[in-house]
């Protein structure tokens, strides 16, 4: 499997997990998205105007959590040798066995806490291959790209506007085959269901750990013909 393949494969197989966390989320606790801010924003604001000082704390908890998710990314691409694809794969791994073990009286913006720092974690650690900014966890901008993209290549035909479609197409697919689940695996197993999603993540860290065996071997090669030179250049100055 070429390298290229490998990376858009990781691409699909995690906007696979932020479908399925999303579809979930939305499913079984009133419809709140985990995945994104616009709404939760928003809801802040009729908050503030309103002066429902309860749900705005519980809100604001929530936006914290995603602010935190991007600040943890940024904090440990400078600051450590962490991978920040391998980190999503476990947070996101974390975040389904906290929500299949969370008291089930628990508030949903609580519920959901996991959701919101994991998914903004997500959304910082795969941005997109083949020169395309795609975001794994929601779909209006792959919606935008797709859209007019397609309609770009009925306009000249130019291949590069169809491969760009067929990427963006095969996001959203990949998203709504993850929301399919999350219907399909909490109408039979109600709030339990979310554990179907361990194996949606396994998934996911195979695909991220053929992508860096790929990266691996490339850095394996420099090193191996960085010693070949330095050894070469150690026999000349012997001479």
């Amino acid at each position: 499997m070429s390298k290229e393949r490998t990376e858009y494969l990781v691409h699909y197989a995690m906007a696979l997990t932020g479908g399925f966390l999303g579809g979930y989320a939305l499913i079984n606790h009133h419809e709140l998205f985990g995945n994104a801010q616009t709404s939760n924003l928003i809801h802040i604001v009729f908050c503030l105007v309103g002066t429902n000082i309860v749900e705005l704390m519980y809100r604001l908890l929530d936006l914290a959590l995603y602010f935190s998710g991007f600040a943890c990314t940024v904090y440990f691409a400078k600051k450590t040798k962490l991978d920040l694809q391998y980190c999503s794969v476990f947070f996101n791994l974390m975040t389904v066995l906290i929500l299949f073990w969370m008291p089930r009286s628990v508030n949903d913006y609580v519920f959901l806490a996991p959701v919101f720092f994991s998914m903004a974690f997500q959304w910082n650690s795969f941005k997109g291959v083949g020169g395309y900014a795609s975001s794994t966890i929601f779909s209006t901008n792959n919606f935008r790209q797709f859209s007019t993209s397609l309609c770009e290549y009925f306009c000249d035909k130019e291949k590069d506007h169809l491969h760009k479609t067929w990427y963006y197409g095969n996001t959203l697919l990949s998203y709504h085959v993850g929301v399919v689940v999350a219907y399909l695996a909490s109408r039979q197993f109600g709030l339990d269901g979310v554990l179907v999603g361990v194996l949606i993540v396994l998934y996911s860290g195979v695909m991220v750990c053929l992508d860096h065996g790929w990266r691996m071997e490339k850095i394996v090669k420099k090193v191996i013909d960085k010693y070949t030179v330095s050894c070469y250049n150690r026999k000349s100055v012997v001479k």
